[in-house]
Protein backbone atom coordinates (compact mmCIF):
# COMPACT_ATOMS: atom_id res chain seq x y z
CA UNK A 1 0.00 0.00 0.00
CA UNK A 2 1.23 3.64 -1.03
CA UNK A 3 0.53 7.20 0.11
CA UNK A 4 -1.28 7.81 -2.73
CA UNK A 5 -4.02 5.24 -1.68
CA UNK A 6 -4.80 7.90 1.58
CA UNK A 7 -6.56 10.44 0.44
CA UNK A 8 -4.84 13.16 2.49
CA UNK A 9 -1.90 12.33 0.25
CA UNK A 10 -3.82 13.95 -2.54
CA UNK A 11 -5.41 17.10 -1.08
CA UNK A 12 -1.68 17.97 0.87
CA UNK A 13 0.12 18.05 -2.61
CA UNK A 14 -2.80 20.50 -3.96
CA UNK A 15 -2.48 22.68 -1.15
CA UNK A 16 1.27 22.53 -2.39
CA UNK A 17 0.15 23.26 -5.88
CA UNK A 18 -1.80 26.05 -4.89
CA UNK A 19 0.19 27.98 -2.00
CA UNK A 20 -1.46 31.40 -2.33
CA UNK A 21 -5.05 30.80 -3.35
CA UNK A 22 -7.43 31.13 -0.87
CA UNK A 23 -8.97 27.55 -1.01
CA UNK A 24 -11.31 27.20 1.94
CA UNK A 25 -13.18 29.73 3.98
CA UNK A 26 -16.33 29.00 6.70
CA UNK A 27 -18.90 31.85 7.14
CA UNK A 28 -16.84 34.40 4.93
CA UNK A 29 -14.81 35.24 8.21
CA UNK A 30 -12.68 32.36 8.39
CA UNK A 31 -10.41 31.91 5.50
CA UNK A 32 -7.07 30.45 4.61
CA UNK A 33 -4.70 30.08 1.12
CA UNK A 34 -3.01 26.63 0.61
CA UNK A 35 0.02 27.04 2.49
CA UNK A 36 -1.56 28.34 5.35
CA UNK A 37 -3.72 25.33 5.57
CA UNK A 38 -0.91 23.45 5.00
CA UNK A 39 0.75 25.41 7.81
CA UNK A 40 -1.80 24.60 10.42
CA UNK A 41 -1.76 20.44 9.49
CA UNK A 42 1.64 20.24 10.07
CA UNK A 43 1.03 21.70 13.68
CA UNK A 44 -1.35 19.53 14.09
CA UNK A 45 0.81 16.44 12.86
CA UNK A 46 3.40 17.24 15.04
CA UNK A 47 1.15 17.70 18.38
CA UNK A 48 -0.42 14.65 17.57
CA UNK A 49 2.24 12.66 17.17
CA UNK A 50 3.29 14.65 20.83
CA UNK A 51 0.34 12.89 22.20
CA UNK A 52 0.90 9.38 21.06
CA UNK A 53 -1.73 9.34 18.17
CA UNK A 54 -0.58 6.37 16.06
CA UNK A 55 -2.19 4.59 12.89
CA UNK A 56 -5.31 3.10 13.02
CA UNK A 57 -6.80 4.90 16.20
CA UNK A 58 -9.90 6.26 16.06
CA UNK A 59 -10.02 10.15 16.73
CA UNK A 60 -13.52 11.60 17.39
CA UNK A 61 -13.75 15.60 16.64
CA UNK A 62 -15.80 17.88 18.64
CA UNK A 63 -14.25 20.62 16.87
CA UNK A 64 -16.88 23.34 14.88
CA UNK A 65 -16.90 23.08 11.20
CA UNK A 66 -14.26 25.73 10.71
CA UNK A 67 -10.62 25.86 9.12
CA UNK A 68 -9.21 24.28 12.08
CA UNK A 69 -11.64 21.57 11.94
CA UNK A 70 -10.44 20.52 8.28
CA UNK A 71 -6.63 20.96 9.41
CA UNK A 72 -7.16 18.95 12.58
CA UNK A 73 -9.17 16.34 10.41
CA UNK A 74 -6.71 16.03 7.14
CA UNK A 75 -3.90 15.34 9.78
CA UNK A 76 -5.24 12.37 11.25
CA UNK A 77 -5.71 11.30 7.87
CA UNK A 78 -2.37 11.88 7.72
CA UNK A 79 -0.75 10.03 10.72
CA UNK A 80 -2.77 6.73 9.52
CA UNK A 81 -5.90 7.79 11.65
CA UNK A 82 -9.73 7.62 11.15
CA UNK A 83 -11.57 10.80 11.90
CA UNK A 84 -15.02 10.26 13.56
CA UNK A 85 -17.78 13.03 13.11
CA UNK A 86 -20.58 13.61 15.22
CA UNK A 87 -23.35 16.12 14.54
CA UNK A 88 -23.91 17.55 18.26
CA UNK A 89 -27.45 19.03 17.25
CA UNK A 90 -28.68 15.59 16.74
CA UNK A 91 -29.25 15.50 20.85
CA UNK A 92 -27.17 14.22 23.73
CA UNK A 93 -29.07 11.19 24.17
CA UNK A 94 -27.97 10.04 20.45
CA UNK A 95 -24.63 11.85 20.69
CA UNK A 96 -23.82 9.26 23.81
CA UNK A 97 -25.05 6.24 21.45
CA UNK A 98 -22.88 7.39 18.61
CA UNK A 99 -19.86 7.63 20.37
CA UNK A 100 -20.55 4.39 22.27
CA UNK A 101 -20.35 2.86 18.42
CA UNK A 102 -17.81 4.51 17.79
CA UNK A 103 -15.37 3.07 19.38
CA UNK A 104 -12.86 5.77 19.80
CA UNK A 105 -9.42 5.76 21.40
CA UNK A 106 -8.87 9.61 21.40
CA UNK A 107 -10.75 12.73 22.21
CA UNK A 108 -9.82 16.11 20.13
CA UNK A 109 -11.83 19.23 20.79
CA UNK A 110 -10.60 22.78 20.47
CA UNK A 111 -9.48 25.05 23.47
CA UNK A 112 -11.57 27.75 24.83
CA UNK A 113 -15.09 26.13 23.56
CA UNK A 114 -17.47 24.23 25.08
CA UNK A 115 -17.10 20.61 24.37
CA UNK A 116 -15.06 19.90 27.06
CA UNK A 117 -17.63 20.35 29.23
CA UNK A 118 -19.76 17.74 27.38
CA UNK A 119 -17.88 14.90 29.18
CA UNK A 120 -19.75 15.82 31.98
CA UNK A 121 -23.24 14.91 29.69
CA UNK A 122 -22.31 12.14 27.76
CA UNK A 123 -20.87 8.37 29.95
CA UNK A 124 -19.72 7.21 26.44
CA UNK A 125 -16.44 10.02 26.50
CA UNK A 126 -15.20 8.36 29.95
CA UNK A 127 -14.45 4.93 28.03
CA UNK A 128 -11.91 7.00 25.29
CA UNK A 129 -8.41 6.38 26.99
CA UNK A 130 -7.13 9.86 25.46
CA UNK A 131 -8.33 13.39 25.95
CA UNK A 132 -6.82 16.15 24.14
CA UNK A 133 -6.93 20.01 24.01
CA UNK A 134 -5.91 21.75 20.76
CA UNK A 135 -5.36 25.26 21.03
CA UNK A 136 -3.80 27.39 18.42
CA UNK A 137 -2.43 25.72 15.03
CA UNK A 138 0.38 27.61 14.12
CA UNK A 139 4.25 26.84 13.26
CA UNK A 140 6.90 27.69 15.49
CA UNK A 141 8.51 30.89 13.90
CA UNK A 142 12.14 28.62 14.06
CA UNK A 143 10.18 25.97 11.75
CA UNK A 144 9.50 26.17 8.20
CA UNK A 145 9.18 22.22 7.14
CA UNK A 146 5.40 21.89 5.99
CA UNK A 147 4.53 18.31 6.24
CA UNK A 148 5.64 16.24 3.17
CA UNK A 149 2.75 14.35 1.26
CA UNK A 150 5.28 11.61 0.90
CA UNK A 151 5.21 10.79 4.95
CA UNK A 152 1.63 10.12 4.36
CA UNK A 153 0.62 7.08 6.53
CA UNK A 154 -1.02 4.70 3.97
CA UNK A 155 -4.22 2.64 6.02
CA UNK A 156 -7.51 1.04 4.84
CA UNK A 157 -10.10 3.07 7.11
CA UNK A 158 -10.60 7.33 7.09
CA UNK A 159 -14.14 8.00 8.54
CA UNK A 160 -16.32 7.34 10.49
CA UNK A 161 -19.36 9.35 9.93
CA UNK A 162 -23.46 9.06 11.11
CA UNK A 163 -26.66 8.75 9.14
CA UNK A 164 -29.35 11.95 10.40
CA UNK A 165 -31.27 9.48 11.95
CA UNK A 166 -34.04 11.26 10.46
CA UNK A 167 -35.67 7.44 10.30
CA UNK A 168 -34.48 6.13 13.74
CA UNK A 169 -31.11 6.02 15.27
CA UNK A 170 -28.05 7.44 13.68
CA UNK A 171 -26.48 4.54 11.81
CA UNK A 172 -22.75 4.46 11.62
CA UNK A 173 -21.00 4.81 8.42
CA UNK A 174 -17.59 3.32 7.67
CA UNK A 175 -15.63 4.95 4.25
CA UNK A 176 -12.45 3.60 3.21
CA UNK A 177 -9.83 5.72 1.90
CA UNK A 178 -10.16 3.97 -1.44
CA UNK A 179 -14.03 4.56 -1.55
CA UNK A 180 -13.80 8.27 -0.62
CA UNK A 181 -11.51 8.72 -3.61
CA UNK A 182 -13.48 7.04 -5.77
CA UNK A 183 -16.40 9.39 -4.71
CA UNK A 184 -14.08 12.06 -4.72
CA UNK A 185 -14.05 10.85 -8.67
CA UNK A 186 -17.73 10.45 -9.14
CA UNK A 187 -18.03 13.95 -8.02
CA UNK A 188 -16.13 15.33 -10.65
CA UNK A 189 -17.77 13.41 -13.32
CA UNK A 190 -20.90 15.24 -11.71
CA UNK A 191 -19.44 18.61 -12.00
CA UNK A 192 -18.64 17.89 -16.03
CA UNK A 193 -22.02 16.66 -16.23
CA UNK A 194 -23.78 18.83 -14.85
CA UNK A 195 -21.84 22.39 -14.90
CA UNK A 196 -18.20 22.25 -17.30
CA UNK A 197 -20.61 20.99 -19.99
CA UNK A 198 -22.68 24.26 -19.82
CA UNK A 199 -20.25 26.87 -19.37
CA UNK A 200 -16.77 25.18 -19.89
CA UNK A 201 -14.96 26.37 -16.84
CA UNK A 202 -12.60 23.60 -14.93
CA UNK A 203 -13.29 21.75 -11.49
CA UNK A 204 -9.65 23.50 -10.34
CA UNK A 205 -11.22 27.12 -11.31
CA UNK A 206 -14.21 26.84 -10.40
CA UNK A 207 -15.59 28.63 -7.06
CA UNK A 208 -18.18 26.45 -4.70
CA UNK A 209 -20.94 27.66 -2.08
CA UNK A 210 -22.05 25.25 -0.10
CA UNK A 211 -23.16 24.24 3.38
CA UNK A 212 -22.51 20.45 3.54
CA UNK A 213 -19.11 20.05 5.38
CA UNK A 214 -18.16 16.57 3.18
CA UNK A 215 -17.63 18.57 0.39
CA UNK A 216 -14.93 20.93 1.13
CA UNK A 217 -12.37 17.95 1.21
CA UNK A 218 -13.19 17.15 -2.43
CA UNK A 219 -12.76 20.73 -3.54
CA UNK A 220 -9.57 21.09 -1.48
CA UNK A 221 -8.49 17.96 -3.60
CA UNK A 222 -8.65 19.10 -6.69
CA UNK A 223 -7.70 22.50 -5.26
CA UNK A 224 -11.16 24.67 -6.09
CA UNK A 225 -12.10 27.51 -3.62
CA UNK A 226 -15.17 26.62 -1.45
CA UNK A 227 -17.20 28.51 1.01
CA UNK A 228 -19.06 26.79 3.51
CA UNK A 229 -21.38 27.90 5.36
CA UNK A 230 -22.01 24.80 7.74
CA UNK A 231 -25.06 26.32 10.25
CA UNK A 232 -28.50 26.70 8.30
CA UNK A 233 -30.36 28.23 11.00
CA UNK A 234 -27.72 31.22 11.15
CA UNK A 235 -26.21 31.99 8.24
CA UNK A 236 -27.02 35.09 6.48
CA UNK A 237 -28.62 35.28 2.44
CA UNK A 238 -27.02 38.50 2.41
CA UNK A 239 -23.27 37.82 3.37
CA UNK A 240 -23.40 34.84 1.39
CA UNK A 241 -24.31 36.90 -2.02
CA UNK A 242 -21.40 39.62 -0.97
CA UNK A 243 -18.81 36.35 -0.96
CA UNK A 244 -20.24 35.16 -4.04
CA UNK A 245 -19.70 38.35 -6.35
CA UNK A 246 -16.32 38.67 -4.39
CA UNK A 247 -14.40 35.03 -5.25
CA UNK A 248 -16.54 35.30 -8.23
CA UNK A 249 -18.61 32.15 -7.46
CA UNK A 250 -19.27 29.73 -10.06
CA UNK A 251 -21.70 27.64 -7.90
CA UNK A 252 -24.19 27.50 -5.19
CA UNK A 253 -24.70 23.76 -4.39
CA UNK A 254 -26.61 22.54 -1.29
CA UNK A 255 -29.40 21.01 0.77
CA UNK A 256 -33.09 22.49 -0.37
CA UNK A 257 -33.37 23.97 2.40
CA UNK A 258 -29.56 26.14 2.04
CA UNK A 259 -30.50 27.35 -1.47
CA UNK A 260 -34.09 28.34 -0.84
CA UNK A 261 -33.26 30.61 1.84
CA UNK A 262 -30.67 32.20 -0.52
CA UNK A 263 -33.45 31.67 -3.32
CA UNK A 264 -35.94 33.72 -0.63
CA UNK A 265 -33.77 36.57 -0.49
CA UNK A 266 -32.80 36.85 -3.69
CA UNK A 267 -36.64 37.24 -4.71
CA UNK A 268 -37.19 39.51 -1.98
CA UNK A 269 -34.48 41.76 -3.35
CA UNK A 270 -35.94 41.45 -6.99
CA UNK A 271 -32.07 39.98 -7.69
CA UNK A 272 -30.50 37.13 -9.89
CA UNK A 273 -28.16 34.81 -7.89
CA UNK A 274 -24.54 35.85 -9.12
CA UNK A 275 -23.58 32.60 -9.63
CA UNK A 276 -23.55 30.91 -12.92
CA UNK A 277 -25.49 27.23 -11.51
CA UNK A 278 -27.28 25.94 -8.54
CA UNK A 279 -27.46 22.68 -7.88
CA UNK A 280 -29.57 20.85 -4.65
CA UNK A 281 -29.57 17.68 -3.37
CA UNK A 282 -30.03 15.02 -0.41
CA UNK A 283 -33.81 15.42 0.08
CA UNK A 284 -36.44 14.83 -2.03
CA UNK A 285 -37.23 18.77 -3.72
CA UNK A 286 -40.35 19.99 -4.51
CA UNK A 287 -42.02 21.80 -7.15
CA UNK A 288 -42.46 25.15 -5.70
CA UNK A 289 -39.09 25.27 -3.74
CA UNK A 290 -37.06 23.85 -7.01
CA UNK A 291 -39.13 26.36 -9.59
CA UNK A 292 -37.85 29.65 -6.91
CA UNK A 293 -33.89 28.14 -7.17
CA UNK A 294 -34.24 28.22 -10.57
CA UNK A 295 -36.07 31.34 -11.57
CA UNK A 296 -33.47 33.35 -9.48
CA UNK A 297 -30.70 31.18 -11.11
CA UNK A 298 -29.37 33.08 -14.48
CA UNK A 299 -30.71 31.14 -17.84
CA UNK A 300 -32.48 29.05 -15.13
CA UNK A 301 -28.79 26.58 -15.06
CA UNK A 302 -29.86 24.66 -12.14
CA UNK A 303 -29.99 20.68 -11.65
CA UNK A 304 -31.37 18.28 -9.08
CA UNK A 305 -28.41 15.84 -8.02
CA UNK A 306 -30.01 12.80 -6.52
CA UNK A 307 -27.71 10.18 -4.14
CA UNK A 308 -27.82 8.80 -1.24
CA UNK A 309 -24.94 8.60 1.40
CA UNK A 310 -22.98 5.40 0.47
CA UNK A 311 -24.10 6.45 -3.63
CA UNK A 312 -23.13 9.80 -4.57
CA UNK A 313 -24.42 10.94 -6.63
CA UNK A 314 -27.32 8.62 -8.49
CA UNK A 315 -28.98 10.52 -11.38
CA UNK A 316 -28.85 14.18 -12.29
CA UNK A 317 -31.36 16.49 -13.81
CA UNK A 318 -31.91 19.52 -15.19
CA UNK A 319 -34.40 22.72 -14.06
CA UNK A 320 -35.76 22.79 -17.83
CA UNK A 321 -36.31 18.92 -18.21
CA UNK A 322 -37.54 18.55 -14.95
CA UNK A 323 -40.41 21.13 -14.94
CA UNK A 324 -41.87 20.58 -18.31
CA UNK A 325 -42.05 16.40 -17.06
CA UNK A 326 -43.86 16.81 -13.72
CA UNK A 327 -47.25 18.07 -14.62
CA UNK A 328 -50.56 17.78 -12.42
CA UNK A 329 -50.95 14.11 -13.29
CA UNK A 330 -47.20 13.09 -12.46
CA UNK A 331 -46.00 10.76 -9.62
CA UNK A 332 -42.99 11.54 -7.79
CA UNK A 333 -40.50 13.95 -8.56
CA UNK A 334 -37.99 13.26 -11.65
CA UNK A 335 -34.60 12.64 -10.31
CA UNK A 336 -33.09 12.42 -14.20
CA UNK A 337 -31.01 9.36 -15.73
CA UNK A 338 -28.53 7.89 -14.43
CA UNK A 339 -24.93 9.54 -14.50
CA UNK A 340 -23.67 5.89 -14.93
CA UNK A 341 -25.25 4.04 -17.02
CA UNK A 342 -26.62 0.74 -16.06
CA UNK A 343 -25.89 1.62 -12.41
CA UNK A 344 -29.85 1.69 -10.86
CA UNK A 345 -32.60 -0.85 -11.25
CA UNK A 346 -35.52 -0.76 -10.04
CA UNK A 347 -36.86 -3.76 -8.10
CA UNK A 348 -40.10 -5.48 -6.51
CA UNK A 349 -40.50 -4.19 -2.40
CA UNK A 350 -38.65 -6.61 -0.72
CA UNK A 351 -39.64 -7.33 2.88
CA UNK A 352 -36.84 -9.29 4.21
CA UNK A 353 -33.24 -10.29 2.55
CA UNK A 354 -33.19 -12.74 -0.54
CA UNK A 355 -31.25 -15.61 -0.71
CA UNK A 356 -28.00 -15.07 -2.75
CA UNK A 357 -26.74 -15.06 -5.10
CA UNK A 358 -30.30 -13.89 -7.04
CA UNK A 359 -31.42 -13.27 -11.04
CA UNK A 360 -32.40 -10.14 -10.47
CA UNK A 361 -32.84 -9.31 -14.21
CA UNK A 362 -35.51 -12.51 -14.26
CA UNK A 363 -36.64 -12.34 -10.28
CA UNK A 364 -36.74 -8.79 -9.12
CA UNK A 365 -36.33 -6.27 -11.65
CA UNK A 366 -39.77 -4.03 -12.66
CA UNK A 367 -40.83 -2.99 -15.95
CA UNK A 368 -40.85 1.29 -16.71
CA UNK A 369 -43.65 2.75 -14.42
CA UNK A 370 -44.50 0.37 -11.87
CA UNK A 371 -42.70 1.55 -8.26
CA UNK A 372 -40.78 -0.38 -6.08
CA UNK A 373 -37.32 -0.20 -4.54
CA UNK A 374 -34.10 1.73 -6.04
CA UNK A 375 -30.95 -0.64 -6.00
CA UNK A 376 -27.92 0.82 -6.97
CA UNK A 377 -24.74 -0.68 -8.32
CA UNK A 378 -20.93 0.14 -9.38
CA UNK A 379 -17.73 1.15 -8.34
CA UNK A 380 -18.69 4.49 -6.77
CA UNK A 381 -20.90 2.73 -4.89
CA UNK A 382 -20.33 1.89 -0.62
CA UNK A 383 -20.84 -1.60 -0.05
CA UNK A 384 -18.52 -1.96 3.07
CA UNK A 385 -19.71 -3.23 6.33
CA UNK A 386 -22.98 -2.26 5.26
CA UNK A 387 -25.95 -4.47 6.80
CA UNK A 388 -26.27 -7.77 4.69
CA UNK A 389 -29.86 -7.30 4.31
CA UNK A 390 -29.60 -4.22 2.53
CA UNK A 391 -27.34 -5.78 -0.36
CA UNK A 392 -28.14 -8.64 -3.29
CA UNK A 393 -25.37 -9.86 -5.21
CA UNK A 394 -26.86 -11.03 -9.02
CA UNK A 395 -25.80 -14.29 -10.49
CA UNK A 396 -22.77 -12.40 -12.44
CA UNK A 397 -21.41 -11.65 -8.62
CA UNK A 398 -22.44 -8.05 -9.19
CA UNK A 399 -23.16 -6.70 -5.50
CA UNK A 400 -26.55 -4.25 -5.82
CA UNK A 401 -27.26 -1.78 -2.97
CA UNK A 402 -30.55 -1.07 -1.54
CA UNK A 403 -30.99 2.28 -0.55
CA UNK A 404 -34.04 2.31 0.64
CA UNK A 405 -36.01 4.65 -1.39
CA UNK A 406 -38.81 3.60 -3.67
CA UNK A 407 -39.50 4.75 -7.58
CA UNK A 408 -39.43 4.30 -11.04
CA UNK A 409 -38.08 4.25 -14.27
CA UNK A 410 -40.43 6.01 -17.01
CA UNK A 411 -39.93 4.64 -20.24
CA UNK A 412 -37.21 6.94 -21.35
CA UNK A 413 -35.16 5.64 -18.30
CA UNK A 414 -35.41 8.73 -16.11
CA UNK A 415 -35.57 7.94 -12.55
CA UNK A 416 -38.63 8.91 -10.47
CA UNK A 417 -38.82 9.21 -6.83
CA UNK A 418 -41.76 8.52 -4.53
CA UNK A 419 -40.49 7.82 -1.47
CA UNK A 420 -38.88 6.35 1.67
CA UNK A 421 -39.70 2.16 1.72
CA UNK A 422 -40.53 2.06 5.16
CA UNK A 423 -42.80 5.19 5.35
CA UNK A 424 -45.38 3.79 2.74
CA UNK A 425 -48.93 3.27 3.96
CA UNK A 426 -50.70 0.33 2.71
CA UNK A 427 -54.51 -0.19 2.87
CA UNK A 428 -56.89 -2.05 1.03
CA UNK A 429 -54.38 -3.58 -1.16
CA UNK A 430 -53.62 0.03 -2.31
CA UNK A 431 -49.88 1.69 -1.92
CA UNK A 432 -49.77 5.62 -0.81
CA UNK A 433 -45.73 6.96 -1.19
CA UNK A 434 -45.10 10.28 0.52
CA UNK A 435 -43.97 12.19 -2.03
CA UNK A 436 -46.40 12.25 -4.12
CA UNK A 437 -49.08 12.93 -0.86
CA UNK A 438 -46.97 15.72 0.24
CA UNK A 439 -46.60 17.71 -3.01
CA UNK A 440 -50.29 17.17 -3.57
CA UNK A 441 -50.75 19.05 -0.33
CA UNK A 442 -48.07 21.40 -0.93
CA UNK A 443 -49.72 22.57 -4.11
CA UNK A 444 -53.03 22.35 -2.38
CA UNK A 445 -52.20 25.14 0.33
CA UNK A 446 -49.61 27.91 0.18
CA UNK A 447 -49.91 28.48 4.08
CA UNK A 448 -48.18 25.35 4.55
CA UNK A 449 -44.41 25.19 4.44
CA UNK A 450 -43.47 21.74 4.94
CA UNK A 451 -45.35 18.21 5.26
CA UNK A 452 -44.32 15.00 5.99
CA UNK A 453 -46.87 11.77 5.24
CA UNK A 454 -45.54 8.48 6.79
CA UNK A 455 -46.61 5.25 8.03
CA UNK A 456 -45.54 4.57 11.92
CA UNK A 457 -46.84 1.68 14.03
CA UNK A 458 -49.13 0.34 10.87
CA UNK A 459 -50.95 3.85 11.08
CA UNK A 460 -51.33 7.04 8.54
CA UNK A 461 -50.08 9.78 10.01
CA UNK A 462 -49.94 13.02 8.43
CA UNK A 463 -47.85 16.16 10.08
CA UNK A 464 -48.34 19.90 8.56
CA UNK A 465 -46.10 22.79 8.90
CA UNK A 466 -48.10 26.12 8.85
CA UNK A 467 -46.01 28.79 10.55
CA UNK A 468 -48.40 31.49 10.55
CA UNK A 469 -51.42 28.79 11.74
CA UNK A 470 -53.99 27.05 9.53
CA UNK A 471 -57.60 28.71 9.43
CA UNK A 472 -60.40 26.51 9.09
CA UNK A 473 -61.33 26.97 5.75
CA UNK A 474 -57.91 26.03 4.26
CA UNK A 475 -57.91 23.13 7.14
CA UNK A 476 -61.05 22.07 5.55
CA UNK A 477 -59.74 21.99 1.91
CA UNK A 478 -56.84 20.11 2.83
CA UNK A 479 -59.09 17.48 4.62
CA UNK A 480 -60.86 17.52 1.46
CA UNK A 481 -58.49 16.62 -0.75
CA UNK A 482 -57.29 13.83 1.17
CA UNK A 483 -61.08 12.42 1.20
CA UNK A 484 -61.05 12.77 -2.60
CA UNK A 485 -58.26 11.22 -3.17
CA UNK A 486 -58.74 8.80 -1.64
CA UNK A 487 -55.55 9.13 0.35
CA UNK A 488 -55.84 7.40 4.38
CA UNK A 489 -54.47 9.75 7.62
CA UNK A 490 -54.94 8.11 10.62
CA UNK A 491 -53.66 10.86 12.73
CA UNK A 492 -53.43 14.86 11.32
CA UNK A 493 -50.77 17.02 13.16
CA UNK A 494 -51.06 20.74 12.57
CA UNK A 495 -47.72 22.91 14.16
CA UNK A 496 -46.59 25.93 13.59
CA UNK A 497 -42.74 24.15 13.66
CA UNK A 498 -41.98 20.55 12.50
CA UNK A 499 -38.72 18.78 13.52
CA UNK A 500 -35.93 18.37 10.58
CA UNK A 501 -33.06 17.06 10.75
CA UNK A 502 -30.48 19.22 11.86
CA UNK A 503 -27.56 18.92 9.14
CA UNK A 504 -30.13 19.45 6.01
CA UNK A 505 -32.83 20.71 7.41
CA UNK A 506 -35.03 19.34 4.55
CA UNK A 507 -35.78 15.87 5.66
CA UNK A 508 -38.37 15.50 8.63
CA UNK A 509 -37.09 14.27 11.52
CA UNK A 510 -39.36 11.09 12.31
CA UNK A 511 -37.91 10.27 15.67
CA UNK A 512 -38.55 13.53 16.95
CA UNK A 513 -41.86 13.96 15.04
CA UNK A 514 -43.01 11.08 17.45
CA UNK A 515 -41.31 11.41 20.69
CA UNK A 516 -43.37 13.96 22.56
CA UNK A 517 -40.29 14.80 25.31
CA UNK A 518 -37.67 16.72 24.25
CA UNK A 519 -34.53 15.11 23.05
CA UNK A 520 -32.31 17.60 25.48
CA UNK A 521 -35.18 17.56 28.22
CA UNK A 522 -34.42 18.14 32.20
CA UNK A 523 -34.99 14.56 33.16
CA UNK A 524 -32.65 13.25 30.05
CA UNK A 525 -29.81 15.86 30.77
CA UNK A 526 -29.87 14.54 34.49
CA UNK A 527 -30.04 10.97 33.33
CA UNK A 528 -27.09 11.45 31.28
CA UNK A 529 -25.04 13.70 34.00
CA UNK A 530 -25.74 10.83 36.62
CA UNK A 531 -24.28 7.98 34.29
CA UNK A 532 -21.50 10.15 33.10
CA UNK A 533 -20.94 10.93 36.85
CA UNK A 534 -20.44 7.58 38.96
CA UNK A 535 -19.40 9.17 42.30
CA UNK A 536 -22.15 11.96 42.04
CA UNK A 537 -24.86 9.38 41.04
CA UNK A 538 -23.97 7.37 44.60
CA UNK A 539 -24.27 10.41 46.44
CA UNK A 540 -27.55 11.46 44.59
CA UNK A 541 -28.98 8.05 45.27
CA UNK A 542 -27.56 8.22 48.96
CA UNK A 543 -29.64 11.67 49.81
CA UNK A 544 -32.69 10.20 48.04
CA UNK A 545 -33.02 7.39 50.24
CA UNK A 546 -31.57 9.72 53.39
CA UNK A 547 -35.03 12.00 52.15
CA UNK A 548 -36.88 8.85 52.17
CA UNK A 549 -36.20 7.93 55.29
CA UNK A 550 -37.28 11.18 57.04
CA UNK A 551 -40.01 11.89 55.27
CA UNK A 552 -41.38 8.16 56.24
CA UNK A 553 -40.06 8.49 60.08
CA UNK A 554 -41.73 11.95 60.02
CA UNK A 555 -45.09 10.33 58.76
CA UNK A 556 -44.88 7.65 61.09
CA UNK A 557 -44.08 9.79 63.86
CA UNK A 558 -47.29 12.04 63.52
CA UNK A 559 -49.60 9.13 63.25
Amino acid sequence: MEATSNFSFHILKSLRQYPNKVLLAVNSDDCCTGVQLHEKITATITLLKWRGVSPNDRVLMTVPVSVDFYAIAIAVFAIGGSVIIIDPSMGLERCDHCIAVAKSSVWIWKKGSKFKYIKYLLPSLSLIPTHLEVGDLTLPTTSHELFDPSEVIPVDHALVTFTTGSTGMPKLLLRKHSFVLKQFQAISISYETVIKSEIGLEEKDAVFITNLPVFPLHFLNVGSTCLIYPNILKFSPSDVLKQAKKFNATAITGSPAFVEKIANYAIKQNISLPVQYTAVGGAPIYKGVFRKIASVTPGRKAAVIYGSTEAEPVSVVFAQEKMALEGEDSVGHCVGQPVFKGSVKIIKILDGPPTDPVNIARDYELPPGEIGEIVVSGWHVNTYQVDAARLLTDDDGLVWLRIEDAGYMDKDGRIWLVGRVKWRVERNGETFWSVPVEQKILDRCSLITFASYLSHNGEAWLFLEAPTGLPDREKAGVESLLSREGIPVDHLSIRKSLPRDRRHQSKPNTAALFNKSNPNSFSKIIKLFLRANTMLAVVFIFFQMMLIAFVSLYILGNL
